[in-house]
């Protein structure tokens, strides 16, 4: 499965050289629960799944202080079939505030694609790169926790 093939990625690359170390996870989902039409969206138990993946993760790679950043989503799209949008919004903070060491970069102020490039979900490339100076700053932040 997916999380077994995560796992699996993660221990060969810290075993593949002397020093190795996973200095955290940057994660970055949840627009497909955003539409609650999904077979596997659940908009309104998002905080509790990504707490107890969060959980899960760093126990199986036994770092239980692992860093863990993850983009909220931003501006409500123009997709009339992403109705929950704003429940996973909300959610993503109540998993943020549930967790310890994990950062949370939000996106309302970056620019989507817009709906002549037929999508109104995701960014232009300037703005990931923005999203990429956030994660990095977010991280950095949570390594300089004691």
């Amino acid at each position: 499965n997916l999380y077994g093939s995560c796992l699996h990625r993660i221990r060969t690359a810290l075993a593949g050289s002397a020093g190795s170390v996973l200095g955290g996870v940057l994660f970055w989902q949840g627009e497909s629960d955003a539409r609650p039409t999904t077979v596997y969206a659940q908009p309104t138990t998002y905080a509790a799944q990504l707490v107890r993946w969060v959980k899960v993760l760093r126990a199986d790679l036994d770092m239980p202080e692992l860093p863990f950043v993850f983009a909220q989503l931003g501006p409500t799209p123009t997709d009339t079939t992403l109705t929950a949008w704003d429940t996973v919004k909300a959610q993503q903070v109540l998993a943020r505030n549930a967790l310890t060491r994990v950062g949370m970069i939000t996106t309302d102020d970056l620019t989507p694609l817009g709906t002549s490039a037929g999508d109104s979900a995701h960014f232009n490339a300037a703005s990931y790169v923005e999203a990429g100076r956030r994660f990095a700053d977010a991280l950095t932040d949570l390594e300089a926790q004691p």
